[in-house]
Parts: C-alpha cells; structure tokens; sequence
C-alpha cells in the first residue's frame, strides 16, 4: 500500500473520528479504528491513529479500548504505540505491575517513547508491593541513562560568565510544562507572585505549547520568557547558557512535560528540583531537592543524589475564590456514612480498593463515593463494581462522580464524611480541598509520603495510620464518631489556613534565601 493511499484512509479517519467524539460514540470509533489500523502500513499515521485513541482513555472507555487492542495485537506486536496504550489503559484502571509490563515491551521497540519511560517509572511509585528503595532505583537508572546520552555542556568562556559575586542579584530560570495552569502552580506559583523580583530575576521556560487561564499571568511575573517546547535538549542547554542563569529549578520532575534530558547537560552553574513532584530527578547533576522533613526523612535523603533543603512545608495551596465561601458543613443528605475517595483513578491500585472494600465490610451502612474524569462512564463503573462484588460488597454502596467545575468538585465534600487516601501515591491537592472542607483525611503513612508532609504541617498527624489495620481501625472509628467529626469540620479549615501550607509569603522568602545561601557556598567553593 502506497503511502498516499495511506494519507486518503487517514483523512476519512479523521472527518469521521472528530463528529464520533463530539457525539461521545466511542463505541463506534473504536469499530473504525479496528478497521483501519490492518490497513495502514505507514509508521507515521500508525502512530497518529494509536493517539487518538488516547481520550478515550481520558473518559473512561478503557476495557472496550483493551479489547480492541489485543484484538489488533494479534497482528500487530511490534508497534510500540499499541503496547503504550495497553500500558495505558493498565496503570488507569489500577493494575500497575501489568502497565510496567507492556511499557517494557513498548520501549524494546522505542527506546525514546517518551509517555512509555513515564508511565514506566510511574508504575513503581503507585505499585503498594514495592518497598522505597524499589521505587527509587528506576528514577535514579533513568537519571543516569539520560545522564549517559547527555554528558555536560563545555565550561562557558569567560566572556560568557556573569561575576561569581556571592550577594549580587540572581537570575533564576524556572522549566515547567505547566505554566498553562496544571492544579501544581500552587506548589510554586508564589515565587512569581511574591519574590524579590530585583535580587532574584525570574527567566521562565515553557516546555509545552499548551495555552490556558495562566500563561499570562506567568508571563507577566516573568523578567524573560522562552518558549522551548519545539528545541532538543542540547538547543535548549544552550538559550539557558545564553541567558546566563545562576540557578536553574526544574518544576516537574519526571511528569508530563519534563525537560530532565536538558537538566542532564548542565547548562546552570546550580540546578534544583523538588517543586512540582517532590521526588528525586535521579541526576547526579542535579544539585539540590526542595522538600520538608516528613516527605523525605533523613534515612530517605541519604539514597538521593541531590542534597536537600528543608522547607518549612514542600506543599502549598490557596484557596480558589470561586470556593471561598462554600461552608465546610456536612449536609444532612445523603444520611447514610460517606467515605470519599476524590483521586485521579490512577492511583486506585487492586490493594488500596480491597482495603476500602474490607472498610465497607466493617461498617455496613456506609458507601464509598469515587470521582475523577471518566467515572461518569457506565463501563468504567461496572468495572469498579464487579471487583467490589468479588470482594464481598453489594455494587450499589459505590457511587461516581466525573469531571466537574471545581467549585461542584469541592461542594462534594459537604456530603462526605471521611476522606480516604490511596495508597502509596498519596494524595496531594485533593488532600489540602478535604482540608478546608472540614474533612479528615485517613491516610498510611509512607508511600509518596504527602499526606505525611501535609497532615504533619496541620498539626494533624494523628490521622497517619502506621499499618493498614490501624488505617481501617481509625476509619471505622473515624465515621462512627459524630462528636468527633463535628470537630474536625469546626477546626480542619482553620489549622490549614494557620499552616505553612497557606503561607505563600513564608514559602517565597524561604526558597530565595536558600537561592541565596547555595549561591555563595559555590561561589565560596571556587574561590
């Protein structure tokens, strides 16, 4: 088959695809996705064809999607695309061991399929049977494989440094794929609303294209802004060298969007992540880690490559004005006990939902509301029912709730008694919302340890249950206990504002004078 003839079959694709999404006729799509995807045999539209199957993985649409796919499978072994979205739609409904696997498969046929390394590395930090040093190793073998492809840049001539003056004024450059307003901005947005703008000069560098509500107000708070979402690792390096950055701060980590192939290079004298992710880069070229005390213990910090400095709390948030003024009151419908479990569905591991199953179990009048994109899906749900079924709980104590305005997203807490955290990529954001709603949060201390971060900062830490049965003994407890949730949704509100998690001024001062302070140790290591 002609590549032309492959680009006509694609174009009637995509005229019928975009009507059938409009039309939410998944079903439909996916039948004229088996179709076409014998019939191509261009690499190029292979690929684009295996990617517009990815909102459907967004709506939740997945075990149809996987039952084409293996269909197509059969086939098809070596597309790597194919085996990225059996990834995929794995890691979505739970299954993160079975989403490593296909990842694996996916990078043995491209090794630089960027969403396979990330959906690779993301299936040890939500896999409950891994133990810490477990789910660090991969991050620090991606760090040193890009580390290996990239060594550094050349030292810069003379000409091209700025005076290695310990108190002049700092230019910091900020790399963030979310600066079009991601619910992170508030894990570093104060530093472009509150910092010294005349000490510490804020380079911004946009590492996606993606528009939103906050591209301008970034780009307003910004001394310089570089759009390097279209330039490889070493163009990039080299626009940062050239804007002479001190300090360089990598605001994902390895998420969506990262640049960490460009932090490999070492284009910044001093180069410092933490803000955004929190957990380690895995480069050895990379200098420092923000992050507090309960995220990374002493013990933790020994095994990470970077050097950490302590904040008075790694997490911030405000509230958004269109929530200010919702009451964190329990509403006296549903009348039954409500545990809430607000989390992207990824995060739903097999032994997080058995747990929350056995919960169920032991206080039988209760249901578990879950919500995220896609659970208003009627398949996506009978998934969720049929494992809670299995497990010895009646289907109709679940109930769903998908994609919402944010204000009706956090209304639901007024109906729902106790937050309950997964496990062990805890919550983060949806954490801080059950917290000014006056809903306590059930967590296991350990895993990605931002509950422990967040509910120490609260002065709350007797809500962390060190084992799994304390988890479901204080979450029975929890619920039964009127007087004492009465409590909480008087008080949980005013410990969160009283916190450093609300204090951006304190955040903003904390982290320029650690600019400050690592700035003149290498000055002083030079001298």
């Amino acid at each position: 088959m002609s590549r032309q003839t492959d680009e006509t079959l694609w174009q009637q694709f995509q005229a019928k695809a975009g009507k059938l999404l409009d039309l939410r006729a998944y079903d439909t799509l996916l039948l004229q996705i088996l179709d076409l995807l014998p019939r191509l045999e261009t690499p190029r539209f292979q690929r684009q064809a295996y990617l517009n199957l990815m909102p459907l993985i967004e709506q939740g649409h997945i075990l149809p999607l996987e039952q084409v796919l293996f269909q197509v499978l059969e086939d098809h072994t070596a597309q790597a695309y194919l085996w990225l979205l059996l990834g995929l739609c794995a890691q979505r409904r739970g299954d993160p061991r079975r989403a490593r696997e296909f990842q694996i498969r996916a990078l043995s046929l491209e090794p630089q399929l960027f969403l396979a390394h990330q959906t690779y590395l993301w299936s040890f930090l939500l896999d409950a049977r891994l133990t810490y040093a477990e789910q660090l190793a991969p991050f620090l073998a991606y760090g040193r494989l890009l580390e290996h492809l990239s060594p550094p840049l050349p030292a810069p001539l003379p000409a091209q440094q700025r005076p290695e003056d310990p108190e002049r004024p700092l230019r910091i450059g900020y790399v963030s794929g979310d600066f079009y307003g991601h619910s992170v901005i508030h894990m570093f947005g104060a530093l472009f609303e509150y910092g010294n703008a005349t000490q510490f000069e804020r380079v911004a560098y946009a590492t996606i294209p993606r528009q939103g509500p906050f591209n301008d107000w970034f780009r307003e708070r910004s001394q310089a802004w570089r759009d390097i979402s279209g330039l490889a690792a070493q163009q990039a390096a080299e626009q940062i060298r050239a804007d002479q950055i001190d300090i360089l701060v990598d605001l994902n980590g390895p998420t969506y969007g990262h640049r960490l192939d460009l932090f490999a290079l070492k284009p910044a004298p001093l180069q410092v992540t933490g803000l955004g992710f929190g957990w380690s880069s895995g480069l050895s070229r990379m200098d420092y880690v923000l992050t507090d005390l309960p995220f990374l213990p002493s013990e933790r910090a020994e095994a990470y490559p970077e050097t950490p400095l302590y904040l008075s709390s790694l997490f911030h948030w405000q509230p958004e004005e269109d929530i200010q003024d919702l009451a964190p009151q329990r509403m006296e419908q549903p009348a039954y006990p409500c545990f809430g479990a607000l989390h992207q569905a990824f995060k739903l591991n097999l032994e997080t939902l058995q747990l929350w199953a056995e919960l169920l179990k032991q206080v039988p009048e209760a249901k578990l509301l879950l919500k995220d994109k896609g659970l208003d899906n009627p398949k996506f749900q009978s998934y969720y029912r049929l494992l809670f079924k299995q497990w010895g709980v009646a289907p109709q104590r679940l109930l769903f709730a998908g994609r919402s305005s944010q204000r009706e997203h956090v209304s639901l807490y007024q109906h729902v008694d106790v937050f309950l955290d997964a496990f062990p990529y805890q919550a983060g954001i949806s954490c801080c919302e059950a917290l000014w709603m006056g809903v306590p949060v059930v967590a296991l201390s350990g895993g990605s340890r931002s509950a422990n971060s967040l509910l120490h900062s609260v002065g709350h830490p007797e809500l962390l249950a060190q084992s799994r049965e304390a988890y479901l003994a204080l979450a029975v407890e929890l619920v039964e206990d009127k007087l004492r949730l009465q409590a909480y949704r008087q008080q949980l509100r005013q410990d969160l504002l009283a916190s450093a998690i609300c204090d951006p001024l304190r955040f903003s001062a904390e982290t320029e004078a650690f600019y400050r302070s690592i700035w003149r140790r290498h000055v002083a290591a030079r001298c």
